[in-house]
């Protein structure tokens, strides 16, 4: 499960939700996710989770009552956009949530998120990077806000994005010191690419950020 969540593969129905004072509000759905091919759409409330009211009901319990083994079924009562009521029985399968997302700005400013370092975290974000590129991104956000990590190996080669930073990390013994090196990448992001990073940015994003600021 832990790996699954790294790689943001999980079985569900696919939707992203929030509590909301007549039950679960759905704020948004995954292209692929049964909830989205059912017709499930951002906005819409769910009201019930096989007959369990949903009213005053958390996010994590509502959460792991959605989630389930894959094939399984899951009975919602939707409250529709248009306040109409609506029963969906809805079969649980595995879907992934982009781990990268991008946008060119204003200002011919390329957006690149990262919401996981998943084990194909640095490629993608590579590939978001050449993309926007393409459509004229000449600067670059890279935002690593909310994002817990995941793999090392993924920090060493989105390190290895940026000019100068020939290190990704130092390891401390009792008997030597060591420098793990950075894997260096055919296309480098600009010197002037902004990082950006919270309190929920954890391991391999502190990794990530830590090893830009000590080179510079």
């Amino acid at each position: 499960a832990y790996t699954n969540s790294i790689n943001n593969t999980t079985i569900g129905i696919g939707v992203t939700i929030e509590e909301h004072p007549k039950g679960i509000q759905v704020i948004g759905t995954f292209e692929g996710g049964a909830a989205a091919q059912a017709g499930i759409s951002p906005g819409d409330i769910i009201l019930s989770v096989d007959g369990i009211a949903t009213n005053g009901m958390s996010i994590q319990q509502a959460s792991s009552m959605i989630t389930g083994k894959e094939g399984t079924a899951v009975q919602l009562q939707i409250l529709t956009s248009n306040n109409s009521k609506q029963s969906f029985n809805i079969t649980r399968k595995k879907f992934t949530i982009p781990v990268v997302t991008k946008e060119l700005l204003a200002g011919s400013v390329g957006y690149i998120s990262m919401n996981s370092f998943s084990d194909d975290g640095a490629v993608l974000v590579q590939k978001a990077k050449v993309d926007l590129e393409k459509k004229g991104a000449t600067s670059f956000i890279l935002d690593l806000r909310n994002n817990g990590g995941g793999y090392v190996h993924t920090a060493e080669e989105l390190i290895g994005l940026f000019p100068n930073s020939p290190d990704a990390f130092k390891i401390i013994t009792t008997k030597e010191t060591t420098l793990t090196k950075s894997t260096k990448q055919p296309s480098l992001f600009p010197a002037n690419t902004k990082v950006l990073v919270n309190g929920y940015s954890a391991s391999a994003s502190e990794m990530t950020a830590a090893a830009l600021i000590d080179q510079k």
